[in-house]
């Protein structure tokens, strides 16, 4: 859904575009817009893939993070580093989506609230144990009020048998999944 319809409308607007405007060779932000638009139909393409149940049969919890973490590199999101241990997590496909999805929401996050310009991924199997730690604000844990977000976090990861530890100050902000 999401690549067939927000990606043939990103299509649909370039090519609207480069019709109306033409090709405007000349035109540096014309074709930096262009650029972008290009760059926005593969990302939503590449999102959609992720999203798709399938893709949890073919790859690990660990390919699906390094290939985020490059993700949001190359549209400059962040600068994101990946020190990773083991080749494969040894997870259930369940587990994989769930911990994946709760992944996004703490990437979402530190988009969003705490500013952050820099990513320092952890990954091992043996034991288990995903660190996602963000340069951005951090903020007070004790005086929290749960939002949405870090109350999927914490829901995602229980139903798997997966604790999720929070820790926020002022140099940033730290998740642990770990087995419980």
């Amino acid at each position: 859904e999401l690549h067939d319809n927000v990606g043939q409308l990103l299509t649909a607007a370039q090519l609207g575009l480069m019709r109306h405007f033409g090709e405007m060779d000349n035109d540096l932000a014309f074709q930096e817009i262009l650029r972008l638009m290009e760059l926005s139909i593969d990302e939503v393409s590449q999102m959609g893939r992720a999203m798709n149940s399938d893709f949890w049969k073919q790859r690990d919890l660990f390919e699906a993070i390094v290939l985020e973490a490059s993700r949001l590199e190359r549209i400059g999101a962040f600068v994101v580093h990946v020190q990773q241990r083991d080749e494969a997590d040894g997870l259930s496909e369940h587990a994989r989506i769930m911990l994946y999805r709760a992944f996004q929401e703490v990437i979402r996050n530190a988009m969003k609230h705490a500013n952050a310009n820099l990513i320092n991924i952890s990954l091992k199997s043996n034991p288990f144990e995903v660190v996602i730690a963000d340069n951005g604000k951090g903020f007070d844990v004790n005086d929290r009020k749960d939002g949405s977000g870090i109350k999927n976090i914490l829901q995602r990861t229980s139903l798997v048998g997966i604790e999720a530890v929070l820790i926020s100050n002022d140099n940033g902000t730290i998740w642990k999944f770990k087995m419980k």
